[in-house]
């Protein structure tokens, strides 16, 4: 068996470095790819951006974990606002001989005019990250239904104004509510949800924080967009 040990050692090290390899070479076509995506929509695309890191520091992810990390970041103007989608990650070590868990998010962002107050709406059933960080139990609003689809985060007097009968019908009646968390804060307007960047969903992304900054008023709004359909 020891006269084997050094072939063993080096198939190991053979099938560690064709690993690496073909890593690097997938990472650079996705790279490319990338590149060329932003670049037929006027965007742009930068594969690492560390910079983006600190706004991620607080909500709505926290500092959980370690090795977080923002990346694949796709940057321009859309409908006239500038816009941020990235993706962020994080690990957090397991103990013993628990094995570390990874936890990726898509984060799509457009930038508003004007500050606005602080809001976030979350589906049920996804951990209630925003209200649980701000140390909130949530505002209720007169409706039962949507009290139990949504958990809101939003001071009395914006939630009326921007939740009104007929809003809460058409949230409850949309399901990228139930699938996007929002928040709102300052001049930032802020959709997320697990998993990896997916560039194809970017305009799903943007198209959703657009009728949501329309339907809450947050500028005047040309007219009220119609409630999506699954396809």
């Amino acid at each position: 068996m020891a006269d084997h040990m050094p072939l063993v050692v080096a198939g190991f090290v053979i099938l560690v470095v064709v690993a690496l390899v073909v890593m690097f070479l997938l990472d650079g076509k996705q790279h490319e790819e990338n590149q060329a995506f932003a670049q037929e929509r006027g965007w742009r695309y930068r594969h690492d951006n560390s910079e983006l890191q600190a706004s991620c520091r607080d909500l709505p992810f926290g500092r959980k974990g370690s090795h977080r990390r923002t990346q694949r970041t796709f940057t321009g103007e859309d409908r006239g606002l500038p816009f941020e989608a990235f993706e962020y990650h994080y690990e957090i070590s397991g103990s013993g001989d628990e094995s570390s868990s990874y936890y990726h998010y898509q984060v799509t962002r457009i930038t508003l005019p004007h500050p606005c107050p602080v809001f976030s709406l979350e589906p049920s059933g996804l951990g209630h990250t925003i209200a649980n960080a701000l140390g909130m139990s949530g505002t209720t609003v007169d409706d039962p239904e949507f009290n139990k689809a949504f958990k809101l985060s939003a001071t009395a007097a914006f939630a009326a104004g921007a939740l009104g009968p007929e809003n809460r019908r058409w949230i409850l009646a949309d399901p990228r509510f139930r699938a996007r968390s929002l928040r709102l804060d300052g001049t930032t307007l802020t959709t997320w949800h697990k998993g990896k960047l997916d560039k194809t969903d970017l305009r799903h992304a943007l198209d959703f924080l657009h009728d949501a900054r329309q339907l809450l008023a947050l500028e005047p709004p040309p007219g009220r967009p119609e409630p999506v359909t699954p396809q």
